[in-house]
């Protein structure tokens, strides 16, 4: 008899479990690299939230992953201003960054400091190696070389 009970729970339990999704569906990946910099900046750590709250602290360089679930989100970076006698932990600010991922995505992401030229000048650049931020496209160029020699006409060249 305990054994026809303990075989009716393990049952029970099994049928309640078969409509659970595996683990991984609906999540995405995101891989944060951010290259080493020149002097004083190279130490400076740059915080990056997310939009589901996660937060991530990196160095230069530095790499991290994270899982978040699919779908549409968007990251910003902030530090302190290193060039700057006073304390403002969000000196330096990215413009918020929005991305969307599909389920089982993994997406690089690229942070670097906003500068001209080799001079910076405050702020944070998020970009995707991979993907293109929401809203933008990506674009594409098609060049095309031709041959010109001169003396021959334009149909054998």
């Amino acid at each position: 008899m305990k054994a026809l009970v303990t075989l009716g729970v393990l049952l029970l339990l099994v049928s309640g479990c078969s409509h659970l999704r595996p683990v991984h569906d609906g999540v995405a990946t995101i891989e944060f690299e951010r290259q080493e910099d020149n002097g004083l900046v190279n130490i400076v750590p740059c915080t990056l939230v997310l939009s589901d709250h996660q937060t991530i602290t990196l160095g230069g360089g530095e790499r991290a992953s994270l899982s978040v679930s699919a779908g549409s989100f968007h990251i910003t970076a902030f530090s302190i201003d290193p060039y700057s006698p006073h304390f403002d932990e969000r000196a330096w600010r990215s413009p918020r960054t929005t991305f969307q991922l599909a389920s089982g995505e993994t997406l690089r992401v690229f942070v670097e400091p906003a500068s001209s030229g080799s001079t910076y000048n405050g702020g944070w650049t998020i970009r995707a190696a991979n993907k293109p931020a929401a809203g933008q496209r990506r674009s594409s160029l098609l060049v095309r070389f031709e041959r010109c020699w001169p003396g021959v006409p334009e149909r054998d060249r």
